[in-house]
């Protein structure tokens, strides 16, 4: 069957992009129908700081999608990657028989019905719980998990995740901005999430492997080892920030300007670089170039991505998580293209940086793995929810015309 058209947004602090597509009917593989990416303003730090610039990117980029698509929808999933973000771990937990303390076989509604469970944690004041991530199911009170429980005898199934919130006033903020250009919100998808489906691996998720997905305004990060989430989280650091100090520290007369300093001759290593060379500054506003030391550049830039990278190194310390790199680290985003940067991350996490796959299969997306992996990710996460939200509605259908026919039977 085939699935409707699912629209993907992430509102971003330079670039706002959007992707729509479906499952194909015959093949059942994701089918791009539309893709778009806008120059954007609006955000920091991965909230909504000015709600009229940032409409504006979303309507500029849905138009894109509007003429790619025919047009006809009305709800789209939103890509989030607040840095005030912060993570729980939950469990759901049902017994797996009509009577208390009977020994019951695991079926998928049961399956469905422990992750229902996890859906609703504890009210959090002024917050408010995104998708959770699975870490494996756990039968009755024992202390390991296992990956697939189907089949498997038990009183009790919990389904283990970690559940991702945010400020509900970010939240609204966003639903707001969407709401104002005529679209309705449906649900939002971590960024690290998104981007750990799409730049890794299975092979590499069961081994062990730590996404770092390094945004404009942001970087968030997860890492999976045995296929399930280890550690999550995000700082509220991202690319705009080396931004910011090249323009404190040679006032080249504008964010654009610095902006064009980093892409073009920042490096997140100082070995290789030349001491005595110097780079031209290209000003904004027809004032003459001035030139700058290259090895000042770099500078700037190194200080500011190993605090960051060694930030991410201590939240996996905290959670005694730092061995579990058996694969490596797969870094994305568009800040993630600064030269040198495989190198500090080698250094920093003592583990090989690996470049994104891709692997999630989408025919005809051809954009840059590295700077694209999260709206990718987040299409493809976007997809399975939608299948398995349909084959849902189909038992429900199902049952409740095989009641209706039981009643009817019963009648007669």
């Amino acid at each position: 069957m085939e699935s409707r058209t699912v629209v993907v947004v992430e509102p971003g602090t330079t670039r706002t992009v959007a992707i729509a597509g479906r499952r194909h009917k015959d093949t059942g593989r994701p089918e791009l129908l539309g893709f778009g990416s806008v120059n954007s303003a609006g955000m920091r730090k991965g909230r909504v700081s000015n709600p009229e610039y940032v409409a504006k990117g979303v309507e500029q980029v849905l138009d894109k999608i509007d003429d790619a698509t025919g047009g006809g929808f009305r709800d789209c999933i939103i890509v989030c990657s607040c840095g005030d973000t912060s993570f729980r771990n939950v469990e759901g937990r049902v017994a797996l028989s009509t009577r208390e303390g009977e020994v019951g076989v695991v079926g998928e509604a049961d399956k469905v019905r422990a992750v229902e469970a996890c859906r609703k944690p504890e009210t959090l004041e002024g917050r408010v719980s995104l998708d959770a991530f699975g870490q494996g199911w756990r039968l009755d009170d024992s202390p390991e998990t296992v990956l697939e429980p189907i089949d498997r005898e038990a009183r009790y199934l919990s389904r283990r995740a970690m559940v991702p919130d945010m400020p509900l006033a970010e939240i609204e903020a966003f639903e707001k901005v969407f709401s104002d250009c005529d679209v309705t919100v449906r649900h939002e998808i971590f960024s690290a999430a998104a981007a750990l489906s799409a730049a890794t691996t299975q092979q590499q998720r069961e081994d062990g492997v730590l996404c770092i997905d390094f945004g404009g305004g942001t970087t968030s990060w997860c890492l999976a080892r045995h296929s399930r989430i280890e550690d999550i989280g995000a700082l509220p650091v991202g690319g705009d920030h080396v931004t910011n100090d090249i323009l404190a520290a040679f006032r080249p007369g504008s964010t654009m300007a610095a902006e064009r300093l980093k892409i073009t001759h920042g490096h997140a290593v100082l070995e290789g670089v030349p001491r005595g060379e110097r780079v031209p500054v290209a000003v904004d506003g027809g004032a003459s170039a001035r030139t700058v030391p290259l090895y000042a550049v770099a500078q700037v830039v190194n200080a500011r991505m190993d605090e960051t990278l060694r930030l991410v190194r201590s939240s996996l310390e905290s959670r005694g998580a730092t061995h579990l790199l058996g694969a490596g680290v797969v870094i994305c985003g568009g800040a993630s293209l600064l030269g040198g940067l495989p190198e500090l991350v080698t250094r920093v996490f003592d583990a090989p940086c690996l470049a994104p796959t891709l692997s999630s299969g989408i025919e005809g997306f051809d954009r840059e793995p590295a700077r694209y992996a999260t709206i990718w990710g987040a299409f493809t996460l976007a997809l399975e929810k939608d299948a398995r939200e349909n084959a849902r509605a189909e038992r429900r259908t199902f049952l409740g015309r095989l009641a209706n026919w039981f009643e009817k039977e019963d009648r007669a």
